[in-house]
């Protein structure tokens, strides 16, 4: 999965690059993110039932946005029962590998989609 992870972050920005075309220039790009259901990552949902985690002007901004949500979930920014010492309570440790590791899988699984793109489904 690690090695995944690295071809994914190196090749999503000549990714964006080859796709920016002056067409693509005026519409919009949303960030969307898989939705959690029965305790797991559904990115097999339509893009429709995905939320949309932040719209940005240009697919570079929108992969730097989503290059950070994924750093804030591998820095476990997304866990909100971390305490003061920044250390799980014992009582907690389970819930929060799995709330962890979903968070991961899903901020790895996060799309810059164009705001135009049909799979949306009219989505505002």
């Amino acid at each position: 999965m690690r090695a995944a992870l690295h071809t994914r972050v190196l090749l999503a920005p000549l990714c964006s690059l080859a796709l920016t075309t002056s067409a693509q220039a005026s519409i919009g790009w949303y960030l969307m993110a898989p939705p959690i259901i029965d305790g797991r990552v559904a990115d097999e949902r339509p893009l429709r039932a995905w939320s949309q985690l932040g719209a940005f002007a240009n697919v570079q901004e929108c992969n730097e946005s989503m290059l950070s949500q994924h750093g804030k979930a591998l820095r476990e920014e997304y866990v909100p029962w971390i305490g003061p010492n920044g250390r799980v309570p014992a009582a907690h440790v389970e819930a929060w590998v799995v709330a962890h590791n979903l968070a991961v899988a899903r901020a790895d699984r996060a799309l810059c989609i164009a705001s135009d793109d049909p799979r949306l489904g009219g989505r505002p």
